[in-house]
């Protein structure tokens, strides 16, 4: 995976995945008759049972695997920046995961909940020792460069091993967003084995 060095670059690669996430975000809504739902106050519980839904999140998954290949796309394998289309199959184990949850039982806003359909991750040099101060300098990103930046926050739960700065790109709250995770190169190998922890414990809900 790419590293990052410094902000300077890590303010180049977002450019990068931003401008990727907007030239593709804008060929797929301009396409066809999309959902119109509002996806910052729709809940996971309703949106389980909608058709309209899940027709929806799976032709977004559909357009973005075909989409893979594009200029836009190879840009970022060029730079040796991952990115993935969440599977089907994860797509409904997560949904029953919420549901399932003695603690949500689905009443959770989908933008907080199936807010990683497409999902962009690299390395930032030294992360977990300037996590608050990364923190900060995305939200001075999102306050004057890129207003798509949308929640970053600090992944590192007391129970976990996982450490990870989160954020999203989100253009519209009708629209689905983009998942970025920023790992530190020290966290690799820990964060691959709680990623794996959580998808064979998601498969239980």
């Amino acid at each position: 995976m790419f590293t990052v060095q410094n902000k300077t670059e890590l303010k180049q690669i977002i450019k990068l995945v931003n401008e990727t996430y907007n030239e593709l975000t804008s060929i797929y809504y301009k396409s066809g008759t999309h959902s119109s739902m509002n996806y910052k106050k729709l809940e996971l519980i309703e949106a389980s049972s909608s058709t309209k839904f899940l027709l929806e999140a799976i032709e977004y998954m559909k357009f973005m695997s075909n989409h893979s290949l594009d200029d836009c796309m190879i840009q970022l394998i060029e730079k040796r920046i991952r990115s993935r289309v969440k599977s089907l199959g994860s797509f409904h184990e997560k949904i029953s995961q919420y549901i399932s949850n003695p603690k949500t039982h689905g009443k959770v806003i989908v933008n907080k909940s199936i807010n990683d359909l497409v999902g962009v991750r690299f390395l930032v040099y030294d992360l977990n020792n300037n996590l608050d101060d990364y923190i900060k300098f995305l939200e001075e990103l999102k306050n004057t460069i890129f207003s798509n930046i949308y929640r970053p926050y600090i992944k590192n739960k007391s129970n976990s091993s996982y450490c990870a700065i989160h954020f999203y790109l989100k253009d519209d709250n009708k629209h689905f967003p983009w998942e970025i995770q920023l790992w530190d190169p020290n966290s690799v190998e820990n964060n691959k084995k709680e990623h794996s922890k959580h998808e064979k414990n998601r498969t239980k809900y």
